[in-house]
């Protein structure tokens, strides 16, 4: 994934769409990094989030955020539970 995807319409205007996910800022790390993820809001959901992570063995996982109480806590909680699963999950 990447902070900013740039691109050219077909009518040759220049576009430039910053990414949501503000764990790009703290991921990769000690060979963690996460591949996708889709972020998301509803008042009875809270911050959402659910994303797909790999490890230096692409061992890859997915997690699931519901109910966060702000747009930085899902990231919070999403970095702990990756580092926690590959911390302590045996393949």
């Amino acid at each position: 994934m990447t902070k900013n995807y740039k691109f050219t319409t077909k009518e040759g205007r220049k576009k430039n769409i910053p990414s949501t996910d503000d764990l790009l800022g703290s991921l990769p790390e000690n060979g963690i990094k996460i591949l996708g993820g889709k972020t998301g809001y509803l008042e009875k959901a809270g911050y959402c989030f659910v994303g797909k992570s790999t490890d230096k063995e692409n061992n890859e996982i997915l997690t699931v955020i519901l109910g966060a109480k702000s747009d930085r806590d899902r990231f919070n909680q999403t970095e702990e539970l990756t580092h926690w699963v590959y911390s302590n999950y045996a393949w």
